[in-house]
């Protein structure tokens, strides 16, 4: 049964709240298994890749980011659009993932000290876990600058990767996906274009009355920046690729700045978060940066000047 969303009963997307059940049990146990391997992985070569100073920090990075996309990607498969599904999956896979990891790191700890116990005997039991952890704190297991991490120092860089891994793998999945859209009408998530036109920054509280009122001809007086303007609107636009029926708008304030490596980043506060547009509405908002060239070209021509912002014109008072 197709489901047609009608964007005018409703100013801005939210998910529907929908998990389906088969999808979501495998996406479950999908990803319980595959942060159970990771998080083996990852002791595995923590023990016997020796890593130091700053690698070590990339690692644990790296494998906080491989847990994340791992439930991610597994809930996008699944479709799941309810949020506390998708919180209580994260939360599990990270404490699982986490754990096995520890696990695993004590049994090679343990075998290399011929000491011969199974993997699940300790698996089954948390409270050896955290008894072999306080005893191997009190020696360490590595050293940094020639001399042995143990203590509070070790305990403090272990709650840091505790924290990392944690994080990560509750807090990512969980903000991917709020971001996203999904078409009820044929069962796709949306593509997003980024930055699909940047324009003037601009009064915020007037910027969303025009757009929510669907003048998108209010963005041609704002008129085109670049990229690279600090402060400006950037426009993003979601489409289903399988159907006609979902088009949203999102626009963000855009902040630019360059670390001094002159690396780029860019910080977005949205200030209309997917807004419900059809497609004519869409195909608009596509052509505004073509438009807008040409209106500076033609102004250009007959001797006007617009300023070093962009702007052609004033914005339009409300």
């Amino acid at each position: 049964m197709t489901t047609i969303l009608n964007y005018s009963e409703s100013r801005y997307y939210r998910h529907t709240g929908r998990a389906p059940i088969v999808g979501t049990t495998i996406a479950t146990l999908a990803a319980w298994i595959a942060v159970a391997l990771l998080g083996a992985a990852y002791a595995y070569i923590q023990l016997y890749v020796k890593l130091v100073d700053i690698l070590s920090f990339l690692f644990v990075a790296a494998f906080a980011a491989a847990m994340a996309f791992t439930v991610y990607g597994v809930l996008k498969w699944a479709k799941v659009r309810n949020m506390a599904v998708t919180s209580l999956v994260a939360i599990s896979a990270a404490i699982l993932g986490l754990y096995v990891s520890w696990v695993a790191w004590e049994h090679a700890l343990l075998r290399q000290s011929k000491v011969n116990v199974g993997i699940h005997e300790i698996f089954q039991r948390p409270i050896v876990v955290w008894h072999l952890a306080r005893d191997i704190n009190t020696e360490g297991t590595f050293t940094m600058r020639d001399r042995p991490v143990k203590g509070t120092e070790l305990w403090l860089a272990w709650a840091f990767e505790a924290l990392a891994v944690l994080g990560a793998t509750i807090a990512l999945p969980i903000m991917w996906l709020r971001d996203m859209a999904f078409c009820e009408s044929c069962g796709h998530w949306c593509h997003k274009t980024q930055g699909i036109l940047r324009v003037a920054y601009h009064d915020e509280g007037q910027l969303q009355e025009r757009m929510e009122a669907k003048d998108f001809d209010y963005l041609l007086a704002l008129g085109l920046v670049h990229l690279d303007t600090p402060v400006h609107v950037r426009a993003d636009l979601y489409r289903c690729p399988g159907c006609p029926h979902t088009h949203l708008l999102t626009l963000s304030r855009a902040a630019v700045s360059y670390n001094n490596k002159g690396q780029r980043s860019e910080k977005a506060k949205k200030i209309v978060d997917r807004l419900w547009i059809d497609q004519a509405q869409a195909e608009a908002v596509r052509t505004l940066p073509t438009r807008l060239e040409r209106s500076m070209i033609e102004a250009s021509a007959s001797g006007g000047a617009p300023d070093g912002s962009g702007m052609s014109a004033s914005p339009p008072r409300s």
